[in-house]
């Protein structure tokens, strides 16, 4: 946070579009080498290294630090959800910049040794002036991985649709699996703002102790979504994410949630985005969950 706070002043407090903000940034950095955080603009520039990290916490400072936080129920049911492609036109992003706490666990990539898994527990979402990018962080580590999208066309996404994806770890290698994790995060990320956009969905931010009552603290910007989600897919998503086999025989299928369009208002003229949560499809239309049985002669 404080590093996202000595950038803004000098980036996005005076321009408004990406490629001003860094070349202000740069301009900043090289005038100001004895600051630990010009260094670090400097260092980034040098490596080949990209950008886009230091310009979103130059901008998340500048709207004072709003951070998205949710259940682990609700995360994994959003993750399991595949938006139509008519929603673009509804979304309305509660902020540029922001942060969404994803739960710890839920997404497990290899690290860069690839004998050990790290979580990836912030989404960083930068809504730029011509496009949008998400970034997937882990609290233990520098692994970051980032995919841009023109549009939110690339959260649409079938199991065999291609990401453009950028990874910051010392030269990550990319796999299937951390494209599936930024699969996920890009549903997360249009989920998160659906249901931002119903009030009722979000518990306003307040001070947690006397202290944070009489000063503005950064849990003022902290808005937690609450609903009640019935179908548990946390072990669907790290199943997904992992790409673990399913055990033979089939169990039942779970079928992905997905946002429908219902009609409100008087004589049903407006339209409200609902989400219809993931299920399992049930004995009438699909197969039941079953097991081997072997009997002992």
């Amino acid at each position: 946070m404080a590093f996202g706070a000595k950038l803004h002043p000098v980036s996005y407090a005076r321009c408004h579009d990406e490629v001003s903000a860094a070349e202000s940034m740069g301009r900043w950095a090289l005038s100001h080498r004895e600051e630990p955080a010009a260094r670090w603009v400097i260092a980034t520039i040098n490596d080949g290294g990209n950008v886009a990290p230091l310009l979103w916490a130059a901008r998340w400072a500048g709207y004072v630090f709003p951070r998205v936080v949710l259940g682990q129920k609700l995360c994994a049911a959003l993750m399991a959800t595949k938006a139509p492609g008519d929603v673009l036109g509804d979304l309305r992003p509660p902020w540029p910049a922001y942060l969404i706490d994803v739960p710890h666990g839920l997404l497990m990539v290899p690290d860069i040794s690839g004998s050990a898994l790290v979580s990836l527990d912030l989404l960083c979402v930068h809504h730029e002036s011509d496009g949008i990018r998400v970034m997937l962080r882990s609290r233990s580590s520098m692994i970051i991985l980032a995919d841009r999208a023109e549009s939110w066309a690339a959260a649409l996404l079938d199991e065999d649709d291609e990401l453009d994806v950028w990874a910051q770890q010392h030269s990550l290698p990319i796999d299937d699996q951390h494209k599936r994790a930024l699969e996920c995060a890009w549903r997360l990320a249009i989920g998160v703002e659906l249901e931002m956009d119903d009030r009722s969905n979000v518990k306003p931010p307040r001070a947690r102790t006397k202290r944070d009552a009489q000063r503005r603290s950064i849990a003022d910007n902290t808005h937690m979504l609450v609903r009640n989600v019935d179908l548990d897919c946390r072990d669907a998503i790290g199943a997904y994410v992992s790409g673990r086999a399913q055990r033979a025989p089939s169990v039942r299928t779970l079928v992905r949630g997905h946002w429908k369009r219902q009609p409100v208002g008087p004589a049903s003229a407006d339209r409200k985005w609902i989400h219809v949560e993931p299920y399992w499809r049930g004995p009438q239309d699909g197969p039941l969950a079953i097991g081997v049985h072997r009997i002992r002669e």
